[in-house]
């Protein structure tokens, strides 16, 4: 915010010196209009280029600002924005009728102060601004010469009149769609500022953290046949609770959810959030039998915090849980545990936990037998240094199968030997 004030008082003490010393210049040593062109394309550039300045504070072009302080950050949008928002109308200016200072900013001002209007009532009736509003306008901005026809001390020139009438609507489409483009940066870096915040004070990796700890016990899946399990918590009614609360509360709601995920499970454990209403939990070395027992955890931990209307809404979560097992790709444990999700709300609307595995029934489908008990594997070669991509499942040996010593040979890519004849 220091910066970006920092910036608006230097082009505006800019703006108001400049054209005072460029005017005088004009008047003593330029004759015709091209030279008075030409000064008026000077003065655009050196504003444009102080409008133009990169700020430290954001990284970037984009501000997280609101109201019209964002009209005014849209013109730090880069260079060709502020040249198309500043020198096109001082050189229009100057090349209809001289270094007129009252027409120069009545060429700049007028469309910003049309942009700062519609945004604001736009934003009061929380209605999108939209591309098709910004043509409107562009059509409707010659109306604001009117007030250009009331009698004041210092008329403007005759010839700048024509120069203001062509440059109004240009100048709207162009603070228009300045506007358009800094909100959608300014959302982008709101959200993300918002998402960082909600990551530290949750506990919770990025969603692309989470992605490579998801593809890292793949692999040590398919190399040792370690188990994993992973939970998709999702905030009953989420999208309704959200309209009813407002953004802010929502947020707080959200918060209290994602601590108490991160309270359920253990520091080894990896969380993070995938949607505005969901969590994603990957329990390593975990069955689904166990993965029940910590999501019976997290939501005795929701209904706890949030038992009685403390936070002034009844919240809950409902849980799908899927375990490694029987899966060819890791976001095969994502669409199973969505599945096992919608399963469970379609019998139990709230608080529900579904999972791919029934406890008591078989057991879960990757611990059929102990990792200490079970028999050797046998996989195709892979690199040391722990790419393990192109190797196969490893294949448990069965002792009474008669097939067990083909399988072998078929995956060395041998023939299979032959049975000795036992007539």
């Amino acid at each position: 915010m220091v910066d970006t004030l920092w910036h608006l008082i230097l082009m505006s003490g800019f703006a108001l010196v400049a054209p005072i010393a460029l005017g005088a210049l004009s008047d003593h040593l330029a004759g015709e209009r091209l030279r008075k062109a030409a000064i008026g394309v000077a003065y655009g550039l050196a504003v444009a280029a102080v409008m133009s300045s990169p700020l430290s504070s954001s990284g970037g072009p984009a501000i997280a600002a609101h109201g019209p302080l964002l009209l005014v950050a849209g013109l730090f949008g880069g260079p060709l924005g502020a040249l198309a928002a500043l020198a096109l109308p001082f050189a229009m200016v100057t090349a209809a009728g001289g270094a007129a200072m009252p027409a120069a900013l009545a060429s700049v001002v007028v469309p910003a102060g049309i942009g700062v209007a519609v945004h604001e009532v736009h934003r009061y009736t929380k209605r999108p601004l939209q591309r098709s509003s910004v043509i409107s306008l562009a059509g409707l901005a010659p109306l604001c010469l009117l007030c250009l026809l009331v009698p004041t001390r210092g008329e403007l020139p005759p010839t700048s009149l024509p120069a203001l009438l062509a440059w109004l609507p240009l100048g709207t489409m162009v603070f228009g769609l300045l506007t358009l483009a800094e909100l959608a940066r300014s959302d982008a870096l709101r959200a993300q500022i918002a998402e960082e915040a909600a990551e530290t004070t949750m506990r919770m990796m990025s969603h692309a953290v989470f992605r490579q700890h998801l593809e890292h016990h793949w692999l040590l899946h398919e190399r040792y046949g370690s188990p994993y399990a992973y939970l998709l918590v999702s905030i009953d009614e989420g999208a309704n609770l959200r309209n009813r609360l407002g953004e802010r509360r929502w947020q707080d709601v959200r918060h209290h959810v994602g601590r108490d995920v991160r309270k359920a499970v253990r520091d080894s454990d990896v969380c993070t959030a995938i949607d505005f209403d969901r969590f994603a939990v990957l329990l390593p070395h975990c069955s689904a039998v166990a993965a029940r027992t910590v999501a019976e955890r997290i939501r005795a931990n929701v209904a706890r915090s949030f038992g009685g209307g403390r936070h002034g809404e009844a919240v809950s979560v409902s849980i799908g849980i899927a375990d490694v097992g029987r899966t060819s790709r890791p976001d095969d444990l994502e669409t199973a545990a969505e599945g096992a999700l919608f399963l469970a709300n379609a019998q139990t609307p709230r608080s529900a936990i579904g999972a791919t595995t029934k406890p008591g029934g078989d057991g879960p489908r990757n611990d059929a037998a102990p990792p200490a008990t079970r028999a050797p594997a046998v996989a195709r070669p892979c690199a040391i240094d722990g790419d393990f991509a192109g190797a196969s499942r490893p294949q448990p040996l069965a002792d009474e199968n008669p097939s067990a010593l083909e399988t072998i040979a078929t995956t060395l890519g041998e023939a299979p030997p032959r049975r000795p004849d036992r007539r």
